[in-house]
């Protein structure tokens, strides 16, 4: 088991992750749904606002310089997952 120093000892543990000298290292993206309801309010909220979304994704794509589709997917996910993120934030929960 690795020992915390003191410094670590006094800090709350908090999320994303983060260590003494390094920034955020991982915000994990996870919805929290009640019930059956709010998953199809959810879905329902994406198919009416997804055109928000492509024009996001296709901007981001015209300001990237990377040549790599693997890494544009990759990227494209991560703005996809942020995107639902504040979607869903703003909606109240």
């Amino acid at each position: 088991m690795i020992e915390r120093n003191e410094r670590e000892r006094r800090m709350p543990l908090s999320s994303p992750i983060t260590s003494q000298i390094k920034p955020p290292i991982i915000r994990v993206p996870f919805l929290f749904l009640e019930n059956r309801a709010e998953l199809q309010l959810l879905l329902d909220t994406i198919k009416e606002r997804m055109a928000e979304f492509i024009q996001l994704k296709y901007e981001a794509e015209q300001a990237s310089d990377e040549p790599d589709n693997e890494r544009r997917r990759m990227l494209a996910e991560k703005l996809f997952s942020e995107w639902i993120q504040r979607l869903w934030g703003n909606h109240g929960k």
